[in-house]
């Protein structure tokens, strides 16, 4: 889009900019000529600021990296508690982000999932396991 408006104002015909760029003709021209906005978002607004988001983000990966995996009901705790603290209005039902809010976030996040949670949890095991066995059963801390 934004290349067939710089197109359309350089002199290149409408009708040439949108068949070049694939838009539509009477979109490009509505945007020349004011009647819409040229940067226009479709999706709704988001519930938390990129700041924040990137700070789950990295809380999370803290604490992936420290051995403590996160669950979902976990991560949707948390930013439910976020949200609660900084007493904003959300859609969500009684302020909890529902499945598909965890689905969006993981789709913005992909370097996010709970595969890395599932195989942290899986060394946290293997090593609980390692320690039993090597000083034995009656040495263990928990017994």
């Amino acid at each position: 889009m934004a290349a067939a408006l710089a197109a359309a104002k350089a002199e290149l015909p409408v009708a040439t900019a949108s068949k070049t760029f694939g838009v539509p003709r009477i979109t490009l021209r509505n945007k020349l000529k004011g009647i819409s906005p040229e940067i226009c978002n479709m999706a709704p607004s988001t519930i938390l600021s990129t700041e924040e988001v990137l700070r789950i983000v990295t809380w999370l990966a803290d604490i992936a990296k420290a051995g403590f995996p996160v669950t979902k009901q976990g991560l949707v705790d948390t930013v439910a508690k976020l949200i609660k603290d900084l007493e904003r209005k959300t859609p969500f039902c009684d302020g909890i982000p529902g499945k598909k809010w965890f689905k969006a976030f993981l789709k913005r996040h992909p370097n996010i999932s709970l595969k890395t949670y599932v195989k942290s949890l899986r060394v946290i095991v293997e090593s609980l396991l390692k320690t039993i066995y090597v000083t034995g059963l009656k040495k263990f801390p928990f017994t």
